[in-house]
């Protein structure tokens, strides 16, 4: 009930905040919509009217969730490149992106690659909740995502572990030709991502990266050369330390 009364007073003043106000909002408001939506399951030990209860509440809170994500997506649309980065990240988490929200998003973020500087943690991020939208039936355009790919390479020397983490398996495997992801490829083999002491928290979705190359994408794996073949073998058979 609490978190009820607070989605909605949230969504009568969700207008009345700023940017940097309405992400973390959005953010709140979907895992608890998320986290009472799994309450609700048959599978979990609650009698029928105490999972009817969770419903409802799950439901108030995600049309809340929704009217932030509008005011999110209205405010980013005049926001400068980090920011609008920001709540595109929120968007995709939340999964109250939306065809028409991404659209307005990377339309924004189009046009500020062109006015402001742009850096590899934010080109990841964008990478990394596109492909996060995608997953939720948010599809990019193939005219953005020729654009963005091309800002993305050229970033690519850039990319350290911290940038191939944000931008997840998702982007890379579904988002990009079979050029692209050998390039992305070779830098991530170039400085051993997945596979150095410290860098775990990468090696699940690198393996998946090499997962889709080998079973996926026969043709591209058979074209790479002996070290990238050798760096998606070590990644695949390294199991016993899962991210």
């Amino acid at each position: 009930t609490h978190l009820a009364r607070l989605g909605r007073a949230l969504e009568e003043h969700c207008y009345k905040l700023r940017l940097k106000q309405l992400i973390p909002a959005l953010l709140l408001l979907s895992r608890a919509w998320k986290i009472l939506e799994a309450e609700a399951e048959p599978v979990v030990e609650h009698t029928l009217v105490v999972r009817e209860h969770w419903r409802r509440m799950s439901k108030e809170l995600q049309i809340s969730a929704d009217s932030m994500a509008e005011a999110v997506s209205s405010n980013s649309r005049t926001a400068h490149l980090p920011n609008v980065t920001a709540a595109l990240q929120a968007l995709a988490e939340s999964e109250t992106c939306g065809q028409e929200r991404l659209d307005a998003q990377l339309a924004r973020l189009k046009e500020l690659f062109r006015k402001e500087s742009i850096c590899s943690k934010d080109l990841a991020k964008i990478a990394g909740a596109v492909g996060t939208a995608r997953l939720a039936g948010a599809y990019s355009s193939q005219g953005f995502l020729e654009y963005f790919n091309a800002v993305l390479l050229e970033h690519l020397i850039e990319f350290r572990e911290e940038e191939f983490h944000s931008m997840g398996w998702i982007f890379p495997t579904a988002c990009m030709t079979s050029n692209e992801l050998q390039q992305v490829l070779a830098r991530a083999a170039e400085i051993q991502v997945g596979l150095l002491p410290n860098s775990v928290q990468c090696l699940g979705m690198m393996r998946k990266v090499a997962d889709f190359v080998v079973l996926k994408a026969p043709q591209l794996y058979t074209s790479l050369n002996a070290f990238l073949q050798l760096y998606c073998q070590k990644l695949r058979d390294d199991r016993s330390t899962a991210a």
